[in-house]
């Protein structure tokens, strides 16, 4: 039987080697598809540790995302184009397999005598090199987009590293100096400690010495009460009446470069008023040029009163800014 099958066409074992080479863009698919799972996770439902931390390390999360989603889509593509071919040279090769079992010899205790070969089939045709380069060509295609995925990939987690080490010396370094505040604050505690024993231990001498004085000292602890509550209030009435004097001075201001304005209109008033002067005086006189001439006249000394009274009202503002900005001193100091 193995001579026998010694005839068989060489051709059987390409199947497998098809199927291998047909899965070859499928191989970095199910990892890809892994990482992405754990992208989205980490994307979706951060930590509160990440939360809180640069919003880069998103960034560079989305990128490797779409960069993993581009790879497995061109590798599924890779995967359907080598389809059709793979199954057609399946089909031929399992075409080439007929009679390959089958005996030339009729009878059937013929022991002694030597089969004779079959007539081999026609060898198959060698692959088109144009289809072999293109082959070639987008394996070539599919592996360079998986090494720029991965070194993209590389990169993002270098970053994302070097982020990590960053913020890991930062809590370390908050760590050192949360450390130092409480043994600070522990020191400072047993000093306070101390205190509070010597003043415990003179108020008891004190009790001791002065049998009377409980009512006199509950009396003043009440008067201490009542005079802590009337400084609240104060401060209180001043911190409303504090807010009441920005928002005047703020008002204030507001008003004065509002008439500083209006004094700029009616300056340019008295000039355009003084340049008409100047040419109807050039342009000679007449009854109507006379008549126009002194409402003019009034005009202008409406206007020039009107910036009298606007200039004294901005003096008094900035007198009165002055002085409620004093007052305001005087009253944080006290």
């Amino acid at each position: 039987m193995n001579r026998v099958r010694a005839n068989s066409s060489p051709e059987l074992t390409p199947s497998n080697r098809l199927e291998q080479h047909n899965d070859s863009p499928l191989e970095g698919v199910a990892a890809n598809v892994k990482l992405l799972y754990k992208l989205v996770q980490d994307h979706s439902y951060p930590s509160k540790g990440a939360a809180a931390a640069d919003d880069s390390r998103r960034q560079h999360r989305v990128a490797g995302i779409l960069t993993l989603l581009d790879d497995i889509k061109s590798r599924v593509h890779q995967s359907n184009l080598a389809a059709p071919h793979h199954h057609h040279h399946r089909a031929a090769a399992e075409l080439r397999r007929c009679n390959t079992d089958l005996r030339r010899n009729g009878g059937s205790g013929g022991s002694d005598k030597k089969p004779q070969p079959m007539p081999s089939m026609p060898p198959m045709p060698p692959q088109d090199p144009a289809e072999e380069a293109q082959r070639l060509r987008r394996e070539l295609s599919a592996t360079m987009a998986a090494r720029k995925s991965l070194e993209r990939m590389f990169t993002s987690l270098g970053k994302e590293k070097e982020m990590i080490a960053a913020e890991l010396a930062r809590k370390v370094q908050e760590l050192d100096d949360a450390e130092e505040a409480v043994g600070d604050l522990r020191s400072q505690n047993e000093r306070l400690l101390d205190k509070v024993k010597v003043c415990v231990a003179e108020h008891k001498a004190v009790a001791k010495s002065v049998g009377g004085d409980a009512q006199r000292h509950e009396t003043l602890l009440e008067r201490n009460t009542a005079l802590s509550e009337q400084l609240l209030r104060t401060l209180d009435s001043y911190r409303a009446m504090k807010s009441k004097l920005k928002e005047a001075q703020e008002e204030n201001t507001r008003m004065v470069y509002r008439a500083a304005e209006i004094g700029g209109g009616v300056k340019a008033g008295v000039e355009g008023i003084r340049r008409l002067r100047e040419k109807i005086d050039c342009n000679g006189e007449s009854e109507e040029i006379v008549g126009i001439t002194e409402e003019l006249d009034k005009l202008e000394s409406l206007l020039l009163g009107l910036r009298k009274k606007i200039a004294i009202g901005i003096g008094d503002g900035k007198r009165a800014d002055g002085a409620t900005k004093g007052c305001g001193l005087v009253a944080e100091n006290e």
